[in-house]
């Protein structure tokens, strides 16, 4: 499958759907939102936490934001670009790296204060996802960003969503308590 669209016009697209979601959660009176994506997904709420986008919403929108969950993200392109990945996306290494949140700054978000936030990653990911996942943690981490890194035991990067059915995993149970506190 090939994409029709540029990598760049989809996140661009993912920061209008956020805002478009605060302003229906305002409407329906919503008390909380938490964001969360997997893999691809994971890495194009890596990207809104690196656009303006927060900026842009009014206080009473930010407030309800509870924070964000990335499971088995990609946070650095660069090493699909040699690869039949990059088929689809046609990235250069200079796309890559600006489409990396591993490489983007988080305060151009706008707020020197965003939300907690989770990254998950399976034990049974490829070597890859987990060192992408740690690495991305710890950059949050270093520029004082509330963030808990969590690997998941016996799973792997398909596992990781697949059990979320299961009010006994302890993924729905960690997500809980993280979208209570």
């Amino acid at each position: 499958m090939y994409c029709t669209v540029k990598l760049e016009t989809i996140v661009e697209e993912i920061e209008e759907a956020a805002v478009y979601i605060m302003k229906y959660a305002i409407k329906l009176g919503s008390r909380r939102v938490v964001f969360g994506g997997h893999s691809a997904g994971a890495h194009l709420l890596a990207m809104l936490l690196s656009s303006v986008w927060y900026s842009k919403l009014h206080d009473d929108q930010r407030k309800l934001i509870n924070g964000f969950i990335l499971f088995s993200g990609v946070f650095d392109l660069k090493p699909i670009v040699n690869t039949y990945i990059n088929d689809a996306l046609s990235l250069s290494q200079s796309d890559a790296r600006l489409l990396s949140p591993m490489f983007l700054d988080v305060k151009q978000s706008g707020c020197e204060k965003l939300p907690k936030i989770l990254v998950v990653v399976g034990q049974y990911d490829s070597p890859a996802f987990q060192e992408q996942s740690k690495q991305y943690a710890q950059k949050l981490q270093h520029e004082n960003y509330e963030v808990s890194l969590l690997t998941i035991p016996d799973v792997d990067h398909f596992d990781i969503v697949a059990n979320l059915d299961s009010d006994e995993y302890i993924l729905v149970k960690t997500m809980i308590e993280f979208i209570k506190s």
